[in-house]
């Protein structure tokens, strides 16, 4: 980074006081101030996706399964009858139901299988006593996939599809936008660190924003004649609070590579 004017300490108003390292080593660390990133973003994004994909995505590919495999059953299966061969009582509410049911296998032989269900509608296991009758549907060509009751949530269903949606989607939108716009700023720092200017510029506005957040717009003439304005705020310390802002015309010191990167010290 040039310095284009000469200026001591005393001459200028600094918004962040961290910046007078410029005046005790002659550098700057731009950075500490900035939720800014500098590198690969897309690598950023991409770990953000798989966030989005396992907290979002992959319940509802699950539950989207469920609802095919039911939709399967009720038009492919076939009704059978069914022994019950054991119920527990689940902690967590419902009822684990296992059953056994015979059906002719690929060779034309009678063939025993097993099947278990969850049904948190089930309170007490008096009615499915073992060898207590039920009626599955089963798919001839899958006889392992079996169903007693209905298995989907159609309420919950909905209730996981419409959260991916009303707050997955505009999640992922944001944390996209946000993280562009912090590599952007990465950029520009970058660039202010490598082949930036430091000129005098001056206070053309300042107001207290919050009790604690000092805010002041700046100009500065930059060393091809353009002009930048800007507006920078920060947060400042006790001492600094009881002070009036800076008045109009009050130097300050601008850091800048063109209009649309710039920042004030």
């Amino acid at each position: 980074m040039k310095a284009l004017d000469s200026f001591g300490i005393d001459d200028v108003y600094l918004l962040n006081p961290a910046h007078q390292s410029l005046f005790a080593s002659g550098k700057l660390d731009l950075y500490s101030e900035e939720g800014a990133r500098s590198g690969n973003m897309w690598r950023v994004l991409g770990c953000l996706g798989l966030t989005f994909l396992v907290a979002i995505v992959l319940p509802v590919v699950g539950l989207s399964y469920e609802i095919w495999q039911e939709t399967r059953i009720n038009r492919d299966g076939v009704a059978i009858d069914a022994q019950i061969t054991d119920c527990q009582i689940r902690e967590a509410g419902g009822a684990e139901v296992t059953f056994l049911y015979v059906l002719l296998d690929s060779t034309g032989v009678p063939r025993t299988y097993t099947g278990s269900e969850v049904d948190s509608g089930i309170m007490t296991c008096l009615d499915f006593t073992p060898s207590t009758e039920i009626t599955v549907r089963v798919l001839p060509d899958e006889p392992e996939t079996v169903r007693w009751r209905e298995s989907v949530d159609w309420t919950q269903a909905l209730c996981v599809v419409g959260a991916a949606i009303f707050f997955g989607v505009p999640f992922l939108l944001f944390r996209a936008i946000s993280t562009r716009s912090a590599f952007k700023k990465g950029d520009c720092l970058d660039a202010l660190q490598r082949d930036g200017y430091l000129k005098l510029g001056k206070v053309v506005e300042s107001r207290w924003k919050t009790p604690k957040v000092l805010e002041i717009t700046y100009h500065v003439t930059t060393h091809e004649g353009n002009h930048i304005t800007g507006v920078a705020s920060a947060e400042q310390s006790e001492r600094r609070t009881r002070e009036k802002p800076p008045r109009q015309g009050t130097q300050v010191v601008v850091a800048y590579t063109d209009a649309r990167c710039h920042r004030l010290l």
